[in-house]
């Protein structure tokens, strides 16, 4: 005789690992090379693979530090460097 209590068989769930974030302030030279990467169109989501931290981090310090004209005068720069042909 079967029993008709529902016995699933699933295989336990493993438990996500907790990584603490870097949740230190983003010093200048980091901002530096956020600037360069932007200016090079790099996407968040690859910083995050090249410098570390978080996607947040980088994305809220971009928003909150205004570096946007900094972004836009470098990108400037290197279509200069590209179309001058000095």
């Amino acid at each position: 005789m079967s029993s008709l209590v529902f016995k699933p068989k699933l295989e336990p769930i493993a438990k996500r690992a907790v990584i603490r974030a870097d949740r230190s302030a983003i010093s200048v030279p980091e901002y530096d090379k956020l600037v360069e990467l932007r200016a090079l169109l790099v996407p968040y989501e690859e910083i995050v693979d090249i410098l570390g931290r978080s996607y947040n981090i980088w994305h809220r310090g971009a928003k909150r530090t205004d570096i946007a004209r900094r972004i836009s005068s470098k990108r400037n720069q290197l279509l200069k460097a590209v179309f001058n042909e000095d």
